[in-house]
């Protein structure tokens, strides 16, 4: 299995979180009780974490190999020195 087929399964466990997510503020939206609506606040916020996360390493998986292929395709706009912003730690 590659970074790539690999971050796919991450995206496809991001998308089942979400969709767990959705349902249970769908749930929260439609509770009378304020009791419950706090319970279910309780059981997403937690599912947010994790949706976070996965997405994360997903995107980091997938664009993994990017940093190694060349940009000849970047070229430095006229009158700027480098392709990088400038790092605002570094000035003179």
């Amino acid at each position: 299995m590659t970074l790539y087929e690999l971050s796919v399964e991450y995206a496809k466990s991001a998308d089942l979180l979400w969709g767990r997510i959705s349902a249970l503020e769908r749930q929260r939206k439609e509770e009378p009780d304020e009791g419950r609506r706090g319970l279910l606040e309780g059981r997403i916020r937690p599912l947010r974490a994790m949706y976070r996360e996965t997405r994360a390493v997903a995107r980091r998986l997938e664009r993994y190999y990017i940093k190694f292929t060349p940009r000849r395709d970047r070229v430095p706009l006229p009158g700027i020195r480098s392709m990088y912003p400038m790092d605002h730690r570094r000035r003179k």
